[in-house]
């Protein structure tokens, strides 16, 4: 008898919706149950605690998003046990209506062939725009674009109208009015009924949000054929990957920074990493919020630092933003800048945080914003020339989210500093700033340190 190989075994699969498949064989749940598990961790107490998870029930249960990926890994044995609704999707339709890039003809052809998947792009290349380009490629389709935030929010509506030529419905921000192409925020949403408004698309912007329970949730509801995730940083932590591709599918189109540098439609991001005095508060700290609010919010060199740099650079025409994470921050910059700089953060009105948008992108009021994490994401600041990461923090997808609001290359920028700090107070504070560092030369941004240290 001749014995196969393990992964030569078919694995038989019943694929019961978009979201959902079956694994009816025990031998075959225990096979995939293995390959796709991850390890949590999580602090008790200030006690590491940990648990193997498993994205197959004991039951065979798991997301259909995982069958694309484990294809070419194991041999499917998969059959479909629900009628399937066959979306139109040309890209010349698309074409007809939408003056479009050469890499996301490349995106859009992939997405029409797979139907799910995640596509991954620095922000400043057109996320938005590629959505809108899906939604005209299924003229006939049910779509649904969704966000987090209401600049994103009226932000895409906006473009979505200006590409598409057509109303846009809306979900959010006071509005509830469903229509072929809906932009919904996620907040909105959640209590959405398939049946009352069926879908054909749906599009998650920002799609590394995707494993929160939010939109774990609605993507449950949404029974569609076309998952589309859109992001400027895939997940790299092993519960963030497994819950985005078991809800949306594996990355299916990779559009790396420093390809777009090179074809032109992207800044070279320089990186300064300047060295504040040692905080001695922080540093006799052990509990991190108090370490980062005496190292970071209320260091006063290191404000000092900022506002001197924040002000050189608008001396010379520059437009800054400066972004913090505690809103005290904030407010501390603010009063160091005596009115020479504005700040947005959750309670600015979106009237006046677009004012403030459009002003700093036509360099016709004050060069320097503050920012909440409200702007993190997804906001669009095309001549933006510098910014200042004064929050420290470790989130590879926060940091490398925060410099996208530069990287957009416009006629009259071709570059974009980013300014950082090398955070001595504290060994928690250094380990965040080494761990940035070691993020912005991943990626290909060219840094330079400022100060000798170890």
């Amino acid at each position: 008898m001749v014995l196969r190989s393990p992964r030569k075994t078919p694995v038989k699969i019943i694929q019961r919706s978009h979201i959902w498949a079956y694994l009816p064989e025990e031998s075959d749940r225990k096979r995939i149950g293995k390959y796709l598990s991850f390890w949590k961790e999580w602090y008790e107490k200030e006690e590491r605690k940990a648990r193997l998870v498993q994205m197959v029930s004991k039951k065979g249960w798991m997301f259909a998003g995982f069958i694309p990926y484990l294809q070419g890994k194991f041999v499917l044995d998969l059959r479909k046990s629900f009628e399937e609704k066959d979306i139109k999707m040309e890209e010349r339709w698309s074409n007809q209506v939408i003056d479009s890039r050469p890499y996301q003809n490349e995106a859009l052809a992939e997405i029409i062939a797979r139907k799910r998947g995640i596509i991954s792009m620095p922000t400043g290349l057109g996320k938005t725009t590629l959505a809108a380009m899906i939604f005209a490629s299924a003229p006939h389709a049910r779509g649904l674009f969704i966000c987090h935030t209401k600049d994103i929010f009226t932000q895409a509506r906006d473009e979505f109208e200006t590409l598409i030529g057509r109303p846009i419905g809306r979900v959010g921000d006071g509005n509830k009015m469903w229509t072929k192409r809906t932009v919904g925020m996620i907040q909105s949403l959640r209590s959405y009924i398939a049946a009352k408004n069926p879908l054909d698309i749906v599009i998650i912007d920002e799609a590394h949000h995707a494993p929160a329970d939010t939109y774990r949730d609605l993507l449950k509801k949404v029974g569609c054929s076309v998952r589309i995730g859109l992001t400027g940083t895939t997940r790299p932590d092993e519960e963030g990957f497994y819950l985005s591709t078991g809800l949306l599918g594996p990355t299916i189109y990779d559009y790396s920074y420093q390809r777009g540098v090179e074809e032109g439609y992207l800044s070279q991001a320089f990186v300064r990493f300047l060295r504040p005095e040692i905080d001695f508060a922080a540093a006799q700290e052990n509990h991190f919020r108090k370490v980062y609010q005496k190292g970071i919010v209320e260091h006063e060199d290191r404000n000092r630092l900022i506002v001197r740099e924040a002000g050189f650079l608008a001396d010379q025409g520059k437009s800054v933003l400066i972004q913090v994470k505690a809103l005290a921050h904030g407010e501390i910059l603010e009063d160091l800048f005596e009115g020479r700089a504005d700040y947005v953060h959750g309670g600015t009105s979106s009237e006046q945080r677009n004012k403030v948008k459009t002003l700093l992108n036509s360099k016709m009021g004050k060069l320097i914003v503050i920012s909440s994490p409200i702007w993190d994401e997804g906001v669009n600041i095309p001549t933006l020339d510098a910014i200042i990461i004064a929050s420290g923090g470790r989130s590879e997808i926060k940091a490398v989210q925060k410099v996208g609001r530069g990287l957009r290359k416009t006629d009259e920028k071709e570059s974009v500093l980013i300014i950082d700090f090398w955070d001595m107070s504290h060994t928690y504070l250094k380990r965040h700033s080494k761990e940035r560092m070691k993020v912005y030369e991943e990626k290909g941004w060219i840094v330079k340190r400022e100060f000798m240290f170890n």
